[in-house]
């Protein structure tokens, strides 16, 4: 069965490790290659240019931080280029058709952390251009857009800034997806209210399971699903699940199934942040995808449920967020 993943950060390992692209097609020590994407049936993978502003000069960081997406996103093409059988770049439903018809991996470029816009929308127009269809609004420190998710009461409530109001208007009208994964509970509010489009939650699970700022409230989940967006299951143990649970299949099958009471069965897609965390999860990597389809049938889950959630939903709400060429 085919997969679409809305969130990876095998890009930023990429820069760190100072890896050649061969990265790419073997490389047992993390998360995802291009075998074990592969071997595991992938339709489309989301790979984000996650950048942390904090490790640059202050003076300088979001200038920095912006120039270091471009050299991810250098990176994914040099891919492209070196391994055109097995991956190709995705910034259109037409590309996402000739993917699946060629049996290649689509890669779809987004970026996490706005904040490298620097309060310039213009930016927003040079991202597109380079292929971004997804932006994730805030990581983990307040930036231009708004503020991050907090256990400060404080910090939770505040609502976007301006120009993160004004970004979220202009994405929407630009076709880029608006991700708020990350955002604190008012900015999160306040992207329901303001995008004219339905937004997602890349990687984001259940607040009511797991009392972590980072997953969604009954509530947001309830909001994401009635304006058509999706949710993104994430493998992160410690937002699945607390001491022996945490990072089992037993915790992904319990939060796919408090999505679908809150939100729906067609708001429900991955979400895996696959090279973004170390800690063990009992799906392993790209190449273990299949142990999480067997537990949903295991469970119950009907063949069309399991469609839905492993690429159907996700592939529905591209084709309607996406230009069509």
């Amino acid at each position: 069965m085919k997969i679409i993943d809305l969130h990876c950060d095998t890009l930023l390992k990429l820069v760190e490790e100072n890896r050649p692209v061969e990265f790419f097609k073997r490389n047992n020590c993390w998360h995802i290659d291009l075998e074990r994407l592969k071997a595991s049936d992938y339709y489309l993978q989301f790979f984000a240019a996650f950048i942390e502003t904090g490790i640059f000069p202050a003076e300088r960081a979001m200038q920095d931080g912006y120039e270091r997406a471009l050299q991810m996103f250098g990176l994914f093409e040099d891919a492209c280029v070196k391994y055109p059988d097995l991956l190709c770049k995705v910034t259109s439903v037409c590309d996402m058709e000739k993917a699946r018809r060629e049996e290649k991996v689509g890669g779809i470029l987004t970026v996490e952390e706005a904040g490298i816009l620097d309060n310039d929308l213009g930016r927003i127009d040079s991202l597109y251009e380079k292929g971004v269809r997804l932006m994730t609004l805030t990581w983990n420190i307040e930036n231009c857009l708004g503020f991050p998710n907090s256990r400060e009461k404080g910090i939770m409530n505040k609502g976007l800034k301006p120009f993160g109001i004004e970004a979220v208007r202009y994405m929407s009208e630009k076709k880029m997806i608006v991700d708020v994964s990350h955002l604190n509970d008012g900015g999160f509010w306040d992207a329901i209210r303001y995008s004219m489009t339905p937004v997602i939650a890349s990687h984001s699970n259940c607040r009511a399971l797991v009392d972590h700022p980072r997953n969604l409230t009954d509530d947001m989940l309830r909001a994401v699903g009635e304006k058509g967006g999706l949710v993104g299951l994430n493998f992160l143990p410690g937002f699945l699940g607390t001491g022996d649970k945490a990072g089992t299949l037993e915790m992904m099958i319990r939060h796919i199934r408090h999505m679908e009471e809150k939100a729906g069965v067609d708001a429900i897609a991955l979400g895996t942040d696959f090279d973004g965390f170390h800690d063990p999860c009992e799906v392993r990597d790209a190449g273990s995808m299949r142990m999480l389809e067997e537990e949903m049938e295991k469970n119950g889950f009907s063949i069309n449920k399991i469609e839905k959630i492993l690429y159907r939903n996700a592939e529905r709400f591209l084709k309607d967020s996406l230009p069509a060429q």
